[in-house]
């Protein structure tokens, strides 16, 4: 028979103490319930609150943000091993990447989940994907690519203490035999049901089928939903007095969107929310003034590119990947006050692990050891507590840092257009009265090339009756090698615009033209034909080439015009 979970509305009193549980108290939590909604934008739970026809419980928390997703490679957009090591370990690196210093020196990187199982808490991870799919791998594994399931499953069992609950689908790694003995093998939800989650210290590994879980869409069968895994995970972490950490994903609202299945995404959604108002409802029964207890509410990038119109109602998708926009953050409890305005998603392990504001700044852009920066990027950071100014030390010595700017009282600083190809370090000290704080230092590096415009050449042809106005524009890249062997293949984007009048105001016409970048480092862009004469105008919108970068500012000239007579 299939079990209908209908938590929507189930507690009634549970969104209307939402806002009550919340802590303006700083300091570090007992206890962490981290929920992950994998793919999860702000339209996503838009297009849930408008098929619910109210909120979801975690929109009514007191204090949200958003968070930066981009990994230690800053031209390319993350995946869910890159994202899930930045909020587990406070740490960008590169994407497929589970958790070790890459880039960096490969060594493997503390998760939240191991600092708490280090201080004698208990630990659990909970997903609807397979338990050695990326996010959960990010808590619990040390891997230089996030395939190495076999490995990955392996990493799980093979740190004392052991993760004390580990609830979802089954396979891909994470064979049966091994499991070590102390756990208690769970398979379906029956035998997920009849755990006594009383006993102290019980362990348990839920393997429920070869992959992951069904889509709530389809029913579960025999399996557990997302709600009820959450719920027994709380009951069994809860036993301990040293307090608990427990992350819990969403995971199929990621793999809904990349199949733009707009009704299943939907349904993992509400289970996403049912499973957060367990935790909600756990909170009021054992944390009622959230004084110990921290609750975040978050996603790990955006998938699907989904848009919602206002004025139709309608939705749309414009990805079946991951796209680079900013996604939400939602938090109650202690800590939650850290949660505010735009976040790298590395602060979130200083949300969780703060026994306080920090004094220093904190929250980088760019955060430390991104790589491939645009030459021209501006920095920003989070000001300490009780700052009254910045001063601001930058350089490529990171031992002798220059102090380029003192006593600001803005959290941004521009440095100027940079060398593209160089590493540079810098450090926000804080100036407290009397009191300096000298802060962390941060690095970046930025890309190895600039593609920008250096010579626009018009011309025109005649074809028969047609006439084809023609523009060759030289490419180059500013690689400070004097070779410029990677501006061959790079494509070049523009609009062409035609008045028949040869007035630059008036009866435009405007085409989008691009083309591919020869050995030569040019490229031909054709207008659009025609019997007439007139103003023909190009301008240069784009050029792009993975691993390098658009650099307008460093254009000699980005448009041009003739008149064919």
């Amino acid at each position: 028979m299939k079990r209908t979970i209908c938590w929507k509305r189930v507690l009634s009193a549970i969104v209307v103490i939402t806002m009550a549980l919340v802590s303006t108290s700083l300091a570090k939590p007992k206890n962490v319930i981290l929920f992950i909604g994998d793919g999860m934008g702000f339209e996503h739970v838009e297009a849930a609150r408008l098929y619910l026809g109210e909120n979801l419980c975690f929109e009514d928390f007191s204090y949200q943000g958003e968070l930066r997703t981009y990994p230690a490679d800053a031209t390319i957009i993350t995946d869910s091993a890159a994202a899930g090591t930045a909020i587990a370990t406070g740490r960008k690196v590169f994407k497929e990447v589970v958790s070790v210093a890459i880039p960096g020196d490969g060594v493997e990187l503390e998760t939240l989940l191991e600092l708490y199982k280090s201080q004698g808490a208990s630990t659990g991870l909970v997903t609807t994907t397979y338990m050695t799919h990326a996010t959960p791998a990010t808590f619990g594994a040390h891997e230089d690519e996030r395939t190495n399931l076999d490995e990955i499953a392996l990493d799980y069992f093979s740190q004392e203490p052991l993760i004390n609950v580990l609830l979802g689908g089954g396979g891909n790694g994470l064979d049966p035999d091994i499991v070590p003995e102390v756990y208690t093998t769970v398979t379906d939800y029956s035998s997920m049901s009849q755990l006594d989650t009383e006993v102290e210290g019980l362990m348990v590994s839920g393997q429920f089928g070869n992959t992951h879980l069904p889509y709530e869409y389809d029913g579960m069968g025999e399996l557990p939903h997302l709600s009820e895994m959450t719920s027994t995970a709380l009951a069994i972490l809860d036993n301990d007095e040293d307090g608990f950490f427990l992350m819990v994903e969403g995971g199929k609202i990621d793999l809904a969107c990349h199949d733009n299945d707009l009704e299943r995404m939907i349904d993992e959604m509400v289970e996403f929310d049912n499973a957060v108002q367990i935790a909600i409802e756990w909170a009021q029964n054992n944390d009622p003034d959230m004084s110990q207890t921290l609750i975040l509410v978050l996603s790990d990038h955006e998938t699907g590119g989904l848009e919602h119109d206002e004025l139709t109602g309608t939705t749309s998708w414009s990805s079946k990947d991951h796209t680079g926009v900013n996604v939400p953050v939602y938090a109650c409890g202690i800590n939650a006050g850290l949660v505010r305005d735009v976040m790298d998603n590395t602060f979130v392990f200083t949300v969780v692990t703060s026994d306080g504001e920090p004094a220093k700044a904190t929250n980088p852009y760019p955060a430390d050891v991104t790589i491939n920066l645009d030459p021209d990027v501006d920095l920003s950071w989070r000001t300490g507590s009780c700052a009254e100014s910045h001063n601001v030390y930058f350089g490529v010595d990171e031992q002798n840092l220059a102090l380029v700017s003192a006593g600001q009282a803005e959290c941004s600083f521009e440095p100027g257009l940079l060398i593209p190809n160089t590493t540079y370090y810098w450090r926000i000290d804080e100036v407290c009265g009397e009191e300096v704080i000298e802060g962390t230092v941060w690095s970046f590096t930025t890309i190895p090339g600039a593609l920008y415009v250096t010579d626009i050449t018009m011309d025109y042809i005649v074809k028969g009756k047609w006439y084809t106005a023609q523009a060759k524009v030289t490419i180059d890249v500013d690689d400070d090698s004097g070779t410029g062997n990677e501006i061959a293949g790079s494509t070049v984007c523009g609009n062409w615009y035609y008045n028949v009048n040869g007035q630059n105001t008036g009866n435009s016409i405007m085409v989008s033209v691009e083309g591919v970048v020869g050995s030569n480092g040019k490229v031909t862009l054709d207008s659009l034909h025609t019997m007439d004469g007139g103003l023909f105008k190009l301008e240069i919108t784009d050029i792009v080439k993975e691993g390098l970068i658009y650099c307008s500012e460093l254009n000699v000239e980005t448009s041009d015009s003739i008149t064919i007579p």
